[in-house]
């Protein structure tokens, strides 16, 4: 794999854990059958990747994404929280409306936002291939970052 290996954690182009949580739905799914998951890379790169497995009917979107300092922690601890909404034991799909899917993603994910966006190495890669989901990207980490530092403030 050209930007490093997944299910290892191994990202030999950035060195790190830094990555996505993402939610995404397939356009032959129910509404409320979602997948959420990780990735190391761009979310539409990993999308692309689910919709063309053999087997797989229709394509994947990504709904929503957050970019987080360690994507394995993150998503291993959302897994934790969805738990009684998977669908299947050793699957990433969760029968779960979508609003409460985004609700859960933020509130385990804030803790995994730790440095500021230009410190992180992720959003370049994504300027490059597309501006304007670099833009909601950016603007995203920016308003989750806000958040966290009102949360912070307020506590001490």
């Amino acid at each position: 794999m050209e930007n490093g290996d997944e299910r290892t954690g191994d990202d030999s182009r950035q060195g790190h854990p830094c990555g996505y949580v993402y939610i995404a739905r397939n356009e032959f799914h129910d509404g409320d059958l979602l997948k959420i998951g990780k990735t190391k890379r761009h979310p539409n790169e990993r999308a692309s990747e689910l919709g063309s497995n053999t087997g797989v009917l229709g394509k994947f979107k990504i709904l929503h994404s957050v970019y987080v300092d360690n994507c394995d922690e993150a998503e291993r601890e959302v897994h934790k929280r969805l738990e009684t909404y998977r669908v299947k034991a050793n699957r990433e799909f969760f029968k779960i409306p979508f609003k409460d899917a985004v609700s859960v993603v933020h509130e385990t994910c804030l803790k995994f936002i730790i440095t500021s966006p230009l410190e992180r190495p992720g959003p370049w890669h994504i300027i490059q291939s597309n501006r304007d989901d670099a833009r909601a990207q950016l603007n995203e980490a920016y308003e989750t970052l806000r958040i966290k530092w009102e949360i912070y403030w307020q506590l001490t």
